[in-house]
């Protein structure tokens, strides 16, 4: 594994937080001018993660006699560029995982050192006696084909993001780059002209002692992800985890219109859920415009999946006031459809052969959709419970990959992950996917709404709880006259 990264750039500057960059390759920091480049000599550095298959650039400096006169292109087979030439450096960063960047540079002799994960992996050489101009533009995720400008789509970077990037007008020894993955950095080291912590300010802050700034550009402009780091040096979210709370009233929701990234011929269906509820109440429901029962699961007193308007009974309910992982997985060849609680296999059925699930249509949780979009019926909504850890793959995972999800969850760089909602309540109304290409959100509805309610999760077998240290939370639990249920339309 990558080792780990400092716990903070700068003392008691409250948390980090990663770049993000979404598919639409349109997004950008930029500082012009930047007064305080190195000339003859630097090391630049920062953590990135990335999905995207192009030649994408996370950092291009570019001057008026010069569009190349710094420049880390291709994140796929990183080469740098210095005064328009370039040198191939042997790594690259474009795997779906988190890795530190590091190149050096000096002008004496032209060598060039590249670092991946704090380890040395090539010297070359490149430019030797060239002087680097001052006072030019510095883009993040966009490489410049002109002065501050001329982006061109098949070069930005996207469907990833960039984390603690710092620059020093001197080069760092290799025993200094892998100190960098790991120590604090205080924005006074010397040599240090630029140190981006992506704290989540608009314009980015320089915490270097030059105090730049970046503003943000692109339709739309990246947004920030808080970030921690794992004891094995990988980032991952730091939004602290949450559950979607529903109470009596049968009213609440979350809805996801269009979802671009349903599975078609195969699909899993994960998730932690807990409730009281003493009617049909529906966890997870997909409609599209052509089958209000596209992808359901129904009913958590005796869970049934549907798959385009036919059910199957998975064998089990979960509606016992306990926290419970639910596992649905299907396949569209021969309609083998497999039912997980806790991580045990409990049936498998055949259930809609040939059927392939269309994309674009509705997603809701809370509701079950008698429409594309709505009609949802009282009688089958999620009630007096909670929702948490909702993903889903396009693929049919293995009982080991069950057992994967329900103890820990997808960091949304797995293969074939098609949604993963960790619903951290970043700002009170909207859930974001954690694939970091696919721009998924979902928006909370409901009068009243669901409310995010902070969880912890137990560290062998994965269970959520209802209490987190060192927040102190209340929990309200509604309760509804009982009714009597009609059968489910569509």
């Amino acid at each position: 594994p990558p080792p780990a990264p400092p716990a903070a750039i700068g003392p008691g500057l409250g948390e980090e937080m990663a770049l993000m960059f979404d598919s639409s390759r349109t997004q950008y920091a930029k500082l012009m001018p930047w007064n305080y480049a190195p000339t003859t000599e630097f090391t630049l550095a920062f953590w990135m993660m990335s999905s995207g298959t192009g030649p994408g650039t996370p950092f291009s400096y570019a001057t008026p006699t010069g569009d190349n006169e710094m420049l880390l292109y291709n994140y796929n087979a990183f080469a740098l560029y210095i005064g328009q030439r370039n040198c191939a450096l042997g790594i690259d960063g474009a795997d779906g995982s988190w890795h530190h960047i590091a190149v050096s540079w000096r002008s004496s002799d032209g060598q060039v050192k590249a670092y991946l994960d704090g380890v040395l992996k090539r010297t070359t050489s490149v430019s030797r006696g060239f002087t680097i101009r001052n006072g030019g533009s510095l883009v993040l995720g966009q490489e410049q084909d002109s002065h501050g400008g001329r982006f061109s789509a098949t070069q930005a970077f996207e469907k990833g993001a960039i984390a603690r990037l710092v620059v020093y007008k001197r080069v760092l020894t290799p025993a200094e780059v892998e100190a960098e993955t790991k120590a604090t950095i205080t924005g006074r080291e010397a040599g240090l002209v630029l140190g981006l912590r992506f704290d989540g300010s608009d314009p980015v802050r320089d915490i270097s002692t030059h105090r730049s700034s970046l503003p943000l550009g692109g339709s739309p402009i990246p947004r920030f992800e808080p970030v921690r780091f794992r004891a094995d040096g990988t980032p991952v979210s730091a939004s602290p985890e949450m559950a979607l709370e529903f109470d009596g009233s049968a009213k609440p929701y979350l809805k996801t219109l269009p979802w671009n990234h349903a599975p078609t011929d195969q699909a899993s269906l994960c998730m932690w859920m807990k409730t009281t509820g003493t009617n049909s109440g529906t966890p997870f429901s997909y409609a599209t415009t052509s089958g209000d029962n596209e992808f359901l699961l129904y009913n958590y007193r005796s869970l049934a999946l549907y798959i385009g308007q036919r059910s199957t009974n998975l064998g089990f309910g979960v509606a016992d006031g306990r926290w419970h992982h639910v596992c649905a997985t299907w396949r569209s060849s021969d309609g083998q459809t497999k039912g997980y609680l806790d991580g045990v296999l409990k049936s498998t059925t055949t259930l809609n052969p040939g059927f392939r699930i269309r994309n674009g249509g509705s997603l809701v949780l809370g509701q079950e959709q008698d429409s594309h979009g709505g009609r949802f019926d009282a009688g089958q909504a999620f009630k007096n419970g909670y929702i948490a850890r909702v993903c889903v793959f396009k693929t049919a995972i293995s009982q080991s990959q069950v057992d994967s999800v329900k103890k820990s969850f997808v960091r949304g760089t797995e293969p074939d992950l098609a949604l993963a909602y960790n619903l951290n309540g970043a700002d009170g109304n909207t859930v974001h996917d954690l694939v970091p290409h696919h721009g998924t959100v979902g928006t909370l509805g409901g009068s009243p709404r669901p409310v995010f309610v902070p969880v912890g999760y137990d560290a062998t077998t994965g269970e959520p709880t209802n209490r987190v240290p060192g927040v102190e939370t209340s929990m309200w639990f509604y309760t509804a006259p009982l009714t009597l249920i009609p059968p489910m339309s569509g």
